[in-house]
């Protein structure tokens, strides 16, 4: 893809305190073959020396343009301030922890060109390999076949974006590093920044509100990026933190995206969570074993996005 005919691609990547491994995440971009690339990396107010790493590369890429924020402001703030200074009409938020195969931009960038002539396209997301000891994606069958959904019980998600397949697959909830374009922002708004500690569902409120507003999105598996996760600094908590944080932001995601009617969806939550607090100081088993409310309320979602979505499956 020639790039004085291919637009421009801004590639955000929010970082605090991962020096260690922030290069190879830059570097992988920096060897992309879409070549019309500016990457943006907003320092969440590192004490390491994420600064010296990102401006010893920049030397000899201009493309790079580096923001440093003066206080800690968190992942979905530092997600909008890179978006502030984006100037490209595609956005690839990436991650100081995602090392990218080489044409994994190019193959999003067709993709996205392609779907966008037929469907009202939100996102397009790339395969994530996960590499990580304690983490592991959702042994549902269901997920393997919509990558990403809500479970409408309970407001949660599935989260898997590991499948091998020939195929485009919709997806409900990818993953947060994802091409969307530039304009759904206008749309649909920015990060909310009002979740804490791990952030998670900042991502969630997004893709629900994007969903909302009627756009699709999609999976492309032969877009591959690794996931080196568990990796100390960023946004990780300890365990103990994460299981609070993971209860508190659910709340707060179900009571912005549902109301009063969200707290049936909250306790049924908080039953699940209690049918799993055993595995609270196994990290790993937390995410393999799946609780009975899961089984039930993603299978319940499953049957409903079919009928949803019935009029994609011929084409994909």
């Amino acid at each position: 893809m020639s790039s004085n005919k291919a637009p421009l691609v801004s590639v955000i990547i929010p970082t605090r305190n991962r020096a260690y491994i922030l290069r190879s995440a830059i570097q992988s971009i920096l060897w992309q073959t879409y070549k019309n690339l500016e990457i943006i990396i907003v320092d969440d107010n590192s004490t390491d020396s994420t600064r010296n790493v990102v401006e010893n590369i920049a030397k000899d890429n201009h493309n790079i343009k580096y923001i440093r924020n003066d206080i800690h402001r968190g992942l979905p703030a530092s997600r909008n301030i890179g978006l502030s200074y984006a100037k490209g009409n595609l956005i690839f938020f990436s991650e100081d922890d995602l090392i990218l195969m080489p044409n994994t931009i190019e193959i999003l960038v067709k993709t996205y060109s392609t779907l966008s002539k037929k469907y009202k396209v939100g996102a397009v997301a790339p395969r994530l390999i996960l590499v990580s000891s304690t983490k592991y994606y959702f042994p549902l069958h269901e997920c393997a076949k919509i990558i990403g959904y809500f479970n409408m019980l309970t407001g949660d998600h599935c989260a898997n974006y590991d499948e091998e397949t020939s195929h485009i697959l919709l997806s409900e909830h990818p993953p947060a590093t994802s091409l969307m374009p530039r304009e759904i922002f206008n749309i649909v708004g920015t990060y909310y920044t009002g979740y804490k500690y791990n952030y998670l569902y900042e991502d969630s409120d997004l893709y629900y509100r994007i969903l909302k507003h009627g756009f699709i999105m999609f999976y492309q598996p032969r877009a591959v990026a690794f996931h080196v996760s568990g990796n100390p600094g960023g946004c990780t908590v300890d365990t103990i933190k994460r299981y609070f944080a993971n209860v508190y932001n659910l709340m707060i995601f179900d009571f912005r995206m549902f109301g009063v009617s969200a707290m049936p969806r909250i306790i049924v939550y908080v039953l699940k969570k209690i049918e799993k607090i055993r595995y609270i100081n196994n990290p790993r088993n937390e995410f393999e074993k799946v609780s009975t409310i899961d089984e039930i309320g993603f299978k319940y979602s499953y049957v409903k996005l079919l009928m949803k979505y019935k009029f994609l499956f011929k084409d994909l």
